[in-house]
């Protein structure tokens, strides 16, 4: 993903993605001898059994960027959150086990959750990069423009843009602690801090309001320390549950695909 953010012009961006595509084709069919990140993937595969479907997903979200994809509504948005970041939560799935193919959704639901954080906390970097991802239904409602979404004038509405993601994310963040009973309870830990760290950065924008883009919302440590407070008593909350049905690692045999 930063190697296509970090490309000069969309040909170059077009160029990188293919190569990506095309070193990540190779490692799924298991060829030897690749770059390292690639070789890392032929192994994470063949070892989890994770499912090709999202990595292909994962590609396709970075080509939505390299083409500069309009979102026309909501459903739009959540689509590309699911290929850039919900495939990410899935496939992590596969390498931290579950008990239950329930916590799929919940993984995807951290992922998209997580990725629509970052789109509010970046509004002004993305915008530099010509990337506007709220929903042309949602700025024709306000009545601005993709190019006024930074001028003064539009700070009104964009912090009321913002929050609707943001709204939308603490939906996502709430099903995501829903699932952390269906991980092991080492893994629930990490996903907890880390979805807790990240819902600290949407408080973070919403407490700033229309100052949030002039400098980037970086949580403090003591901040930190309380999201990571938070997380432990989020998973400690899933002891009752774990009582009644003790963990116990299953197969995963669904394929999760973006309805």
């Amino acid at each position: 993903d930063d190697s296509i953010d970090d490309t000069r012009s969309k040909s170059e961006a077009a160029v990188r993605l293919e190569q990506l595509q095309e070193q990540t084709t190779k490692a799924l069919r298991g060829q030897i001898g690749l770059p390292a990140p690639f070789e890392a993937v032929r192994r994470l595969k063949a070892q989890y059994f994770i499912p090709d479907h999202y990595f292909a997903e994962l590609l396709e979200g970075m080509r939505m960027d390299t083409l500069g994809h309009v979102y026309r509504t909501p459903e739009d948005l959540f689509e590309y959150c699911y290929r850039v970041a919900g495939c990410v939560g899935l496939i992590l799935t596969h390498i931290m086990k579950l008990s239950s193919d329930k916590a799929l959704r919940h993984a995807c639901d951290l992922g998209v959750g997580m990725q629509l954080t970052n789109i509010a906390r970046d509004v002004a970097e993305d915008a530099g990069m010509g990337r506007v991802y709220f929903p042309a239904e949602w700025l024709e409602q306000v009545g601005i423009t993709p190019d006024s979404l930074l001028k003064e004038h539009s700070r009104i509405e964009l912090v009321g843009l913002v929050e609707r993601l943001l709204r939308e994310a603490d939906r996502r963040y709430a099903s995501a602690r829903e699932g952390l009973k269906y991980l092991p309870l080492r893994a629930a830990f990490a996903v907890a801090a880390a979805a807790s760290v990240y819902s600290e950065i949407g408080a973070l924008v919403r407490e700033r309001g229309a100052g949030a883009w002039e400098t980037r919302s970086i949580v403090g440590k003591m901040r930190k320390v309380y999201a990571l407070a938070r997380g432990v008593l989020w998973v400690l909350a899933s002891i009752p549950s774990r009582w009644r049905e003790p963990w116990r690692e299953v197969k995963i045999a669904t394929v999760w695909r973006h309805a």
